[in-house]
């Protein structure tokens, strides 16, 4: 018999018929932030989440819906969540960046968020935004479903594969390595990966314990993949059978693309769809596989496993095939054999923008202070919170902002082509709060800077997202539309990376903020430090 969690599967999959009417609701909750011990892969530490849950609990509600919850620290240290790709429209205080939107949450304090969904659907997020925490599991899977979902009738149920990778270190011990002189620069390498909060990190593979994700014979099920991990890319499969890609980042797409592994990077999210075999007498093996070309080294256990079971009774899948699926796998993805290329997706609905009237340019460089310590920069900046208040509260008071904030100014209405070229050996996940983009160009590795004479931007059909995978000594352009007035992080989602201050702030009309969220003589004090 597989040995899975049980109450795993009931948490992470949803029978999607009628959960959706013309009601609006809101989801009301208090979330109590914990530490405890667990062993989600074998290997047993002290780890983060929330009402005693781990993974911590998952937020189902439907397009419209508000949702209002309590957050109460009981740890240590402040906190904060942030909703990932969240827009917060006229809520910017719930999206949850403390130093930015709001002030850390203190130990035994609480702080209420509450927003509503609008007109977003999708597959979404939420994390810590405080330090190195998520790392730690403070993290969880955010599903807005959609009534009208337009490939609703094209699937009978469907579950959620939440990747992450897995430390076995604290992330603050980790943290206070990487940012000193002896790393060299070189981000923690994660000890294996989870999926759905089950890892196996040093077990025969009879004993171990697999996350199980049930099918039913000629069925089709919708997964929603999300990776939540603070470094890892993965490569994910399904052994025996393909996926149609229908969402990146909560947009629609056209389902022309079908593949047999997807490399998903951190922050990012995509749901397909997988059709269940006629006839079969066997489980087959989910695979989510870190990518050993971001990383330093490779990790000690780089792959987890999952089930994709028709039957109980039909045991573990091959043993044989699961020990000798990673090379393949990895090779397929480097031969790019019908592997997900992200510059391939197409959304349903076509709408960009065909010209921009503003372009910020943005540089990454990682390089050494005076200290010896390797720090990450856009624009030779590196991003330093706020101490003592939030920049809401700078602008609200109508103070120079700080240097260390790395703040751009852009006026409501605008359209902006960002151009970031990347002059770091590393791949980034960059990440923009408060909107979407649209990547209308995207550079391979090592093809250099943006060259305006050779590139040709697509604005017939690009993806649009909110967390684009921004290649080695190369470049990408990304446009948005600034009709969300707010103060906006825009920042690399390896978190190593964003506490190295690869950030920047894009303060979006700083007028319409001030009538959205008022003005004060004198700043808003923090009484604990926003990190």
């Amino acid at each position: 018999m597989i040995r899975s969690s049980l109450i795993s599967t009931l948490l992470f999959s949803l029978c999607t018929a009628n959960y959706c009417n013309n009601d609006k609701k809101t989801f009301t909750a208090e979330f109590r932030v914990q530490q405890f011990d667990r062993s989600p892969d074998g290997f047993k530490r002290s780890l983060l989440s929330i009402n005693n849950e781990f993974p911590a609990p998952i937020i189902n509600v439907c397009k419209g819906d508000t949702i209002n919850i309590t957050v109460v620290n009981m740890l240590h240290v402040p906190i904060s969540i942030h909703w990932h790709g969240i827009f917060q429209i006229g809520t910017l205080t719930s999206d949850g960046v403390p130093g930015v939107t709001q002030c850390a949450i203190p130990s035994n304090q609480k702080y209420h968020y509450k927003f509503q969904t609008g007109i977003q659907t999708g597959t979404y997020w939420y994390h810590s935004h405080a330090s190195v925490q998520y790392i730690d599991g403070l993290k969880s899977a955010l599903i807005i479903h959609d009534p009208k979902d337009p490939w609703k009738s094209h699937y009978d149920e469907e579950e959620i594969f939440m990747l992450s990778d897995w430390y076995h270190k604290q992330a603050l011990t980790l943290q206070k390595y990487y940012l000193s002189k002896s790393s060299d620069g070189n981000e923690p390498v994660p000890d294996t990966g989870l999926i759905n909060g089950i890892g196996q990190y040093n077990c025969a593979v009879k004993k171990c314990q697999y996350y199980n994700a049930p099918i039913k014979i000629g069925t089709t099920k919708r997964f929603r993949i999300i990776n939540t991990s603070a470094f890892a890319v993965f490569l994910f499969t399904i052994e025996g059978h393909t996926m149609k890609v229908i969402e990146a980042d909560g947009t629609n797409l056209n389902g022309k693309t079908t593949v047999n592994g997807i490399r998903i990077n951190a922050g990012q999210r995509y749901s397909v769809l997988v059709k269940g075999k006629t006839k079969t007498n066997q489980n087959y093996w989910i695979r989510a596989i870190i990518d050993p070309d971001t990383m330093d080294h490779a990790s000690f256990k780089p792959n987890v496993s999952a089930i994709l079971s028709y039957n109980g009774k039909y045991g573990l899948p091959s043993e044989v095939q699961f020990n000798k699926n990673d090379g393949i796998i990895l090779d397929s993805f480097h031969e790019g054999n019908n592997f997900l290329d992200q510059n391939s997706l197409q959304p349903m609905e076509l709408n960009v923008p065909k010209k921009s009237n503003k372009t910020v340019k943005v540089e990454i460089e990682f390089y050494d202070n005076k200290n010896g310590v390797n720090l990450a920069h856009f624009n030779n900046i590196s991003f330093v919170h706020v101490m003592g208040t939030t920049l809401l509260s700078i602008v609200q008071t109508n103070q120079p902002y700080p240097k260390s904030n790395n703040v751009i100014s852009i006026n409501y209405g605008d359209i902006i082509d960002i151009i970031i070229n990347n002059h770091d050996d590393g791949e980034h996940p960059i990440h923009l709060h408060g909107h979407k983009f649209w990547i209308i160009a995207n550079g391979n590795t090592h093809d250099g800077d943006f060259n305006e004479k050779k590139v040709v931007f697509n604005t017939r059909n690009p993806l649009k997202r909110d967390t684009v995978s921004l290649n080695p000594h190369s470049y990408a352009v990304l446009r948005f539309v600034a009709d969300n007035p707010g103060i906006w992080i825009f920042h690399c989602h390896i978190d190593w990376h964003l506490q190295a201050g690869l950030a920047l702030i894009f303060v979006e009309s700083a007028q319409r903020v001030q009538k959205l969220y008022g003005t004060t003589k004198s700043l808003n004090k923090c009484t604990s430090n926003n990190y």
